[in-house]
Parts: C-alpha cells; sequence; structure tokens
C-alpha cells in the first residue's frame, strides 16, 4: 500500500461514518513489515502509486526475490497484518537470539494471509521439496516458476532458476538447463521470446 493511496486505495467506508479512524489506521500501518517488502528502484517508481492489481502483475512479472512470489491477489489493513504476523514469526525462528532462544509470536486474533495454495509457504517448512537428482524435471520447474503469472509473463532465465519449486531449491537449477530447454522449445505453454537478451521465456496459456 502507497504512501499517496487515496486515489486508487479507497477506503471500504466510501469516506462515510468512521472515515477518521480508518484512515489513521491505514495510515500507521503504510511502515509496517507487513507492508514493505524489496523492489529495485526502477521497478519501485514505476508501480508507484498505482492500483494493486497492476502493481502486483508487474512485482510478479519483474522481481526474482522470492520473498515477491506469495503476494496475495488482495491487499487490505487485515492482509498486513497477517502478514507481518507470519513474517516476525518467521524471522524469530530464522534468526534467535545469541543465547538460542526466540520470542514467541502469537498469530490469535489474526487470519492466515489470503495466498493461493501454491504461492503460500508454511512457516517452519523448507520453500521446495527434496528429490532424488534422477527424478527431477526441468520443464515442472519451469511450469512451476509462472505459477500464478498471467498469460503474457515474462521471465529471464535468472529468474526462473531463482524461483523454489518442487523440483528445485532456489539457484539450484542449472541455467544451461533451463536455455536448453528453451532452445528446445518442448516445455508446453512456455516460449523463449525471440532475439531476448538475456534470454527469456514467455507464458503463451
Amino acid at each position: 500500500m502507497p504512501q499517496a493511496w487515496e486515489e486508487h486505495w479507497p477506503l471500504s467506508d466510501g469516506g462515510g461514518r468512521g472515515s477518521v479512524e480508518a484512515h489513521e489506521r491505514r495510515q500507521s500501518l503504510l511502515h509496517t513489515v507487513g507492508n514493505l517488502t524489496l523492489l529495485t528502484g526502477r521497478l519501485n517508481t514505476s508501480v508507484s502509486n498505482g492500483p494493486w492489481e497492476r502493481k502486483r502483475n508487474d512485482i510478479l512479472v519483474h522481481s526474482a526475490l522470492s520473498l515477491n512470489r506469495s503476494l496475495p491477489a488482495q491487499w487490505d489493513e487485515e492482509t498486513i497484518l497477517a502478514r507481518a504476523d507470519h513474517l516476525s514469526e518467521a524471522f524469530s525462528r530464522r534468526w534467535q537470539r545469541p543465547d538460542g532462544g526466540a520470542p514467541t509470536f502469537s498469530v490469535a486474533g489474526f487470519p492466515a494471509p489470503r495466498l493461493r495454495e501454491r504461492e503460500a509457504t508454511p512457516v517452519g517448512r523448507p520453500a521446495t521439496v527434496q528429490m532424488p537428482r534422477s527424478r527431477r524435471d526441468v520443464a515442472r520447474h519451469m511450469r512451476e516458476a509462472f505459477s500464478g503469472l498471467p498469460a503474457g509473463s515474462v521471465l529471464t532465465v535468472s529468474q526462473i532458476t531463482a524461483v523454489p519449486t518442487s523440483q528445485y531449491q532456489a539457484g539450484e537449477i542449472s541455467p544451461g538447463a533451463v536455455a536448453a530447454r528453451l532452445r528446445a522449445d518442448n516445455v508446453p505453454g512456455i516460449r523463449a521470446v525471440p532475439g531476448s537478451s538475456p534470454l527469456s521465456a514467455r507464458k503463451t496459456s
């Protein structure tokens, strides 16, 4: 949710009764961890204060950061609160205090983030499923990397390799393996972008 949200992010009460409190609540959540992510300067400028649907699509298409792959289709105050709670718990598990203890964070009272099943990674579980190398499927990895993105979306080979899937952890798959599949043109629904540099793929269906 941007700092200048008024034009594209109207309050649910339409400015009626309770709008002052709603406005203050929204303002208080703008700079909390649940409403923050990392973007390049150019991408941040391009998405700016626009509506969430367009902003989310641009982030999914142009950001290779795994954190951004789980952004839900709806974004409001309750989503921000829920995301903050889950991120805080994940941080405390990953970076514990020197004595080995970690503060307890309660999720009581907050709804779970409204993420699609394939986009969400439960707290405390690995983002990928370990599989024997002989069973790994490059084409399946590529299809899962595009999962949740609309047709027409483009990812570079580097972005495809950076997405954790059921086949490979982030950065584990060889860029050469992805590029070879693209050049062979044998992944249904995904095609290489002719003349692209760096080599990129487009979701066709």
